[in-house]
């Protein structure tokens, strides 16, 4: 009676560990493809266009929060934005991009390459180049004028 109660007892741990492997194990080959689906992504080629369209709609994306915050009335001063109308330059070897839009003068620092991921800068300042400061930088004055920010925020 013992040998039969030692033998049903081992077959019965026997057979609970077999349905707890398969829990366990899932269903073979996820991790396979999961790991295929991962290499693809990771060297995915990114074309020209992609960046330049992801570039452009990031900036254009700043120039818009940067004025929602300025300006109740925002949607006035952003109807004529778009990708012809802001002229910008990047700081060589830097993800920050300095970008003129009207009499406005924007500087952004962003956190990742802007051309490959869609984000908001983590850092802007923002001036207004007024009248005064137009005529005065359009004289032939001999000593340089700095200009004065009507507006700036970190």
């Amino acid at each position: 009676m013992k040998r039969i109660s030692s033998l049903a007892l081992v077959l019965g741990i026997i057979s609970l560990q077999g349905v707890s492997a398969e829990r366990i194990m899932g269903t073979p080959g996820v991790i396979s493809e999961f790991t295929q689906v991962e290499e693809l992504v990771k060297n995915k080629k990114i074309t020209k266009e992609y960046r330049k369209k992801t570039l452009e709609q990031n900036l254009l994306n700043a120039v818009k929060f940067t004025f929602l915050k300025k300006y109740p009335d925002y949607q006035e001063k952003v109807k004529e934005l778009n990708p012809e109308s802001i002229s910008f330059e990047q700081q060589k070897g830097t993800y920050n991009y300095y970008l003129k839009f009207k009499d406005y003068f924007l500087y952004y620092n962003f956190a990742l390459d802007p051309e490959i991921y869609v984000q908001l800068p983590v850092d802007e300042k923002f001036y207004i180049k007024n009248q005064e400061l137009a005529s005065a930088g359009d004289s032939s004055s001999s000593a340089p004028s700095s200009p004065k920010p009507e507006a700036e925020n970190k």
